[in-house]
């Protein structure tokens, strides 16, 4: 997993938005699918916004897009960073405005 950690001392909650470049179960189509919420300890929460709408509790942001990253088909996209979308392996890369997909 990617030692990179969104959270920096002093910080408060950091929401992003899970988005699906490609649907891999054929559950939750593509784009934004869920919203989500890192707190300050690590903590991060996301809600699904799919039909069936869930809440899943992990202990940390890194965690979280493992699981659900299916490879480079899952991204976050903080709402500090609206052009950057990040990767289960720790990168990222420019999204929407002036970035190609």
């Amino acid at each position: 997993m990617s030692e990179f950690n969104p959270m920096s001392p002093g910080d408060d909650l950091r929401t992003f938005t899970v988005t699906r470049l490609g649907d891999v179960s054929g559950t939750s189509g593509t784009g934004p699918v869920a919203k989500g919420v890192v707190f300050p300890d690590g903590t991060t929460v996301v809600q699904w916004q799919t039909r069936a709408r869930s809440v899943t509790v992990y202990g940390s942001y890194v965690d979280a897009l493992y699981i659900h990253g299916h490879g480079d088909q899952t991204g976050f996209i903080f709402d500090r960073d609206p052009w950057r979308i990040h990767f289960p392996d720790g990168s990222s890369r420019e999204w929407g405005k002036n970035a190609s997909v």
